[in-house]
């Protein structure tokens, strides 16, 4: 059981740590496109969610991102858990080896994680489609956004630790592609 916490926390980290870069990536890419490089320069030294907000209503001539409408409220919870685990100050993450991890594990529920890798898929398949064309496909925020049910329920169900000798679950890679390769019924 001590081991399974472990893994699991370890996954949630890394989870965090991967959708951040993966936001930023898209925001970045989006900066690349629409400006030139001594205004990237410029724009690239924003924190990532004026980025998304400012960097991206200057390169597209209109608002993309408001700072009160989804994905950004997520996305800035995301920025900011991103910033405490690779700037760590005293006093977050867990006080004892064994013990409850208290304010630092409510950060990483499921349901956060899910929360965070939604957001980054809605965010990426924003831009991607703002940079490249309507038509161009972003393989992984395709996936995620028109999965995120799945994802969800991922987020969800992984809040409970699976016994020792349970059978072991599809991965959400191979989920979410079995569920966009099924018909649609719509």
């Amino acid at each position: 059981m001590i081991e399974g916490r472990r893994v699991q926390i370890e996954r949630r980290l890394r989870a965090v740590l991967f959708s951040a870069f993966a936001a930023e990536s898209y925001v970045n890419e989006f900066l690349g496109a629409h400006f030139a490089a001594a205004d990237f320069d410029a724009v690239d030294r924003m924190n990532p969610i004026n980025k998304y907000v400012i960097g991206t209503r200057f390169g597209a001539g209109e608002d993309i991102f408001l700072r009160d409408r989804p994905p950004i409220p997520t996305l800035k919870r995301l920025f900011k858990l991103r910033d405490r685990l690779v700037h760590p100050k005293p006093g977050f993450g867990p006080t004892l080896a064994l013990g409850p991890l208290g304010d630092f594990d409510a950060q990483f529920t499921g349901r956060n994680i899910a929360d965070f890798v939604v957001a980054t898929a809605a965010a990426g398949l924003v831009l991607v489609k703002r940079t490249y064309g309507p038509d161009h496909l972003d393989i992984w925020t395709d996936l995620v956004w028109f999965g995120k049910d799945i994802v969800f329920k991922l987020g969800e169900d992984s809040e409970h630790l699976p016994s020792v000798d349970s059978e072991r679950s599809a991965t959400l890679v191979s989920a979410l592609i079995e569920a966009r390769s099924k018909p649609s019924s719509a």
